[in-house]
């Protein structure tokens, strides 16, 4: 599983108590794309959440500031297609992404796509 886990955060809530043997992601409801810090109701009156950060894999805090999320979680599925691909054992791959339609949030040039917003035509620089 790599990405958006939103069944809580106790520990029994977790995707590893869900039968998922290796797990990247976040377990709040949303993240910044680019600090992975949950921020929602920071603003809201009191009492206020503060901001946390929540990234995780195989249930240790990992950190990648300043990396889009969207492409964290791309690496991860790409590593482990991979890693699947030199085994004969079947897998289930869970890919829950964050990134909602439309660029709210995008990286400059995304290797795969080309610019953001420019159809994908374009060669990034």
């Amino acid at each position: 599983m790599s990405g958006k886990w939103h069944l809580g955060l106790k520990e029994e809530s977790r995707p590893h108590n869900h039968g998922f043997d290796h797990w990247q992601g976040f377990m709040a409801g949303c993240i910044d794309y680019y600090s992975h810090i949950f921020y929602w109701g920071m603003n809201k009156p009191s009492p206020g959440l503060n901001p946390t950060h929540d990234l995780w894999e195989d249930g240790r805090e990992i950190w990648h500031n300043g990396q889009y999320f969207t492409e964290v979680i791309a690496k991860k599925v790409v590593d482990y297609i991979r890693q699947a691909a030199d085994s004969d054992m079947p897998f289930l791959l869970y890919v829950p992404f964050n990134a909602r339609p439309g660029a709210l949030y995008g990286s400059v040039c995304t290797p795969a796509l080309g610019p953001i917003g420019n159809g994908g035509n374009a060669q990034c620089s």
